[in-house]
């Protein structure tokens, strides 16, 4: 009995070596931490205990090198007391013993993504439910890895006197993974319009001090980007007004509505009073609120303005509802007369109506009814068509014109 106990004390000694081995930095563990390790690996029977997290070893999948926000993956093999591999080690678990990362175990498996340069220690333990087991120390160093883009967000920015606007900073690596804690820093082309300061390694603050513009430049060791600032007026005050539409046609006895929109320096809709004049009132008026009426065939300019003069128009063409038409033979016979119509529509006009009828620019004499009757050949002038035109007053003024384009059946 002897002899096999002392076989064991050197086994133990073995993987206490084995664990120990290299950084130092494993160690096995009792509920005391004093127990003596036969005592954690002799059973009553006196064999070694299968169940006894006694060593580990680590694969760091081949990375050497480590560098802050860049994520890679540690996996521990566990041994029993008896040097064979754990394949389900009990409660495994992973801590953060110093330095700054982010942890994502699996079992034995744990994906690190460290969040700053410096030293990380991260913990794996493995113990029995009688608090027995082990525990490793993997100690790394975590580098900054050099900055190969950087970007701004927003890249331009509109603000007024006195106000402050934040922005942040991306430094990337080759790869394309964000720097955690890069090393920034910020000027102004012209700090007496906007100042700059950095917050943190990633964020920064623009200051409007005065009017006018600025380049805000961001640098992060040999990289640099720039982000255009304009330092505006106060906020609502009126900078800019349209009008929609611009231009529009109605008839007569109709509205049309008219929209102004009016923004301060940073796009921001603000309502001021405004005033609207027609620029021909007979034609098209229009009220306070931008309602345009069509009072008599005829074009107007609406135009809307606030009180920093700032104005607008759109162009309003007034259709009357007169209209007229000529209704007749076309194509006619040669040397045969042909009597044409004279038909009209309005809504609010005043009888009697006077026609005045022309052919080919040639005022008819006489003829002031609503039909008219020619011989064709008087007009066609040796060719093949000729041009009916017609003039329609109503009794307090209002005109209407039409034309017809008559061709003959032969030519002369």
């Amino acid at each position: 009995m002897r002899s096999r106990t002392a076989s064991l004390l050197a086994l133990l000694a073995a993987a206490v070596a084995a664990a120990s081995c290299g950084d130092g930095s494993r160690t096995p563990l009792s509920p005391s931490n004093t127990s003596a390790p036969q005592a954690m690996l002799m059973p009553s029977d006196g064999g070694c205990d299968a169940t006894m997290p006694a060593s580990t070893g680590v694969d760091l999948g081949g990375t050497t090198r480590f560098f802050a926000g860049v994520p890679f993956t540690i996996k521990e093999t566990v041994y029993n007391a008896c040097g064979s591999i754990m394949s389900s080690p009990p409660n495994p678990s992973w801590r953060i013993s110093s330095g700054a990362a982010s942890l994502s175990p699996s079992g034995t498996r744990v994906t690190v993504t460290p969040s700053a340069a410096g030293t990380l220690q991260i913990v794996f333990s493995s113990r029995r439910a009688d608090g027995q087991g082990i525990e490793d120390y993997i100690t790394l160093t975590i580098e900054n890895q050099a900055p190969s883009r950087i970007a701004v967000t927003p890249t331009s920015m509109a603000l007024p006197p006195g106000e402050q606007q934040s922005f942040t900073v991306g430094v990337y690596n080759s790869s394309g993974t964000e720097l955690a804690e890069p090393t920034v820093t910020v000027s102004s082309s012209n700090p007496g319009v906007a100042a700059v300061s950095m917050t943190d390694g990633r964020h920064g603050v623009v200051s409007g001090v005065a009017i006018g513009t600025a380049t805000v430049t961001v640098t992060s060791g040999s990289l640099s980007t720039t982000m255009s600032v304009r330092v505006g007026q106060p906020r609502g005050i009126p900078v800019s007004i349209s009008l929609s539409p611009t231009r529009a046609t109605i008839k007569k006895g109709q509205y049309a509505w008219l929209t102004a929109t009016v923004l301060d320096d940073y796009g921001t809709q603000v309502y001021p009073t405004l005033s609207w004049t027609s620029s021909n009132p007979y034609a098209a008026s229009v009220d306070g609120s931008g309602s345009v009426y069509g009072v008599e065939n005829g074009t107007s300019t609406v135009r809307v303005c606030t009180p920093e003069s700032l104005c607008a128009s759109a162009v309003i063409e007034v259709q009357n509802t007169f209209t007229a038409s000529i209704v007749g033979p076309n194509p006619v016979v040669p040397w045969q007369s042909a009597t044409y119509y004279a038909s009209t529509s309005c809504m609010d006009c005043v009888e009697p109506f006077r026609y005045e009828w022309s052919v080919n620019s040639i005022a008819i004499p006489g003829q002031t009814g609503p039909t008219l009757t020619i011989v064709p050949q008087d007009y066609s002038n040796g060719g093949s068509y000729y041009q009916i035109s017609l003039m329609v007053r109503d009794a307090v003024g209002r005109i209407t014109s039409t034309g017809l384009s008559v061709s003959t059946s032969s030519g002369y």
